[in-house]
């Protein structure tokens, strides 16, 4: 399934599973807008599910251990203009570390925009 993140300029989707939806929904619905959508209107995806495939433009990303955190590893596919969150296997986790995702792409589209992200 695909829902569809937004705030102000800033449009992304996400796909899941039904069930995430809701706990993705909790973690995010104060800073973004939920929708349920058949149609991706996106640039960019983030899949909670590893690729299908083994695609040629693959780029994985390995985040060092963090605090609580274990291991994050992402796969992202320029050509698909999709991320693949690969680690961890924890759906919890899976769902924090895109909320985190989203976040830091909002933050570095409003910087591009010329606004200053002010966490309070």
């Amino acid at each position: 399934m695909r829902c569809i993140a937004r705030r102000e300029f800033f449009v992304i989707n996400i796909e899941c599973e039904y069930k995430q939806y809701h706990q993705i929904k909790k973690e995010l619905i104060p800073y973004f807008e939920l929708t349920i959508e058949k149609e991706n209107k996106c640039n960019w995806c983030i899949s909670l599910e590893n690729p299908k495939k083994s695609y040629d433009d693959l780029y994985r990303i390995r985040e060092k251990k963090g605090i609580g955190i274990k291991k994050i590893e992402f796969a992202i596919s320029n050509k698909r203009k999709t991320i693949y969150i690969t680690e961890p296997n924890d759906i919890l986790m899976k769902i924090y570390t895109v909320s985190r995702i989203i976040r830091d792409m909002f933050r570095a589209e409003l910087v591009r925009r010329g606004g200053i992200p002010i966490q309070l």
